[in-house]
């Protein structure tokens, strides 16, 4: 599911849930800085489970099958 349609559908009373089982490939891909602050960029892959529930409890999306995700 794209980030942003589960972003919404946890925003109309629905239970949304995430659990990430695995993180691999992480890698600092920048440091810089932007006036005080320290900037870190760092990539990885994730192997996670996402669940959408309904009001009565049962599964509309997602469930226990876990999918890979690539983060920046």
């Amino acid at each position: 599911m794209e980030l942003s349609r589960y972003k919404e559908r946890c925003k109309h009373s629905e239970d949304c849930s995430t659990e990430i089982l695995h993180v691999s490939e992480a890698e600092v891909k920048e440091i810089k800085m932007m006036e005080h602050a320290p900037i870190i960029i760092v990539t990885f892959q994730t192997q996670q489970v996402y669940c959408v529930r309904d009001r009565n409890g049962d599964v509309t999306d997602g469930g226990h099958n876990p999918h890979g995700v690539y983060y920046a």
